[in-house]
């Protein structure tokens, strides 16, 4: 029998979101993402998997808002079934996990949150910054 490698599937573009001249960045993505799931009936998650997402969108942004200079920008697609978020921001810095001794009562834990409720996350880098792409999961628990 032959194998037959297929193309990658295509995204649906449910929002992209210009965050720089929010006021506050993390509230409005927050905010956008929800509206964007409740609308789009292709999207079906649970209240966890709604609740996991806001928290992963939540974090990325404040991330990218506390630790890198210019603009940032929200995507929110739709991919093979997937919920798939990019956080661009015009840093060239990759980020990590913050070892445990390095984190504290003001932070440090972002990443880990989004490791624990994300299949997975990956940086991608360009010439005018880095694109963090996350997909989440599908089950939660």
């Amino acid at each position: 029998m032959d194998t037959v490698s297929l193309p990658p599937s295509p995204a649906t573009v449910l929002c992209t979101l210009d965050l720089r001249t929010e006021t506050h960045p993390p509230r409005h993505a927050r905010s956008a993402l929800r509206d964007v799931l409740r609308r789009h009936t292709r999207v079906r998650l649970s209240p966890e998997q709604m609740e996991a997402a806001v928290l992963v969108v939540s974090e990325l942004v404040t991330n990218a808002c506390r630790h890198t200079p210019g603009p940032v920008e929200l995507r929110v697609l739709w991919r093979a079934s997937h919920l798939v978020v990019q956080v661009e921001d015009r840093s060239p810095a990759i980020p990590a996990v913050t070892p445990c001794e390095g984190r504290g009562d003001c932070g440090g834990y972002g990443l880990l949150l989004v490791e624990e409720l994300t299949d997975n996350w990956t940086v991608e880098t360009g010439p005018c910054g880095k694109t963090v792409e996350v997909t989440l999961r599908r089950e939660l628990g």
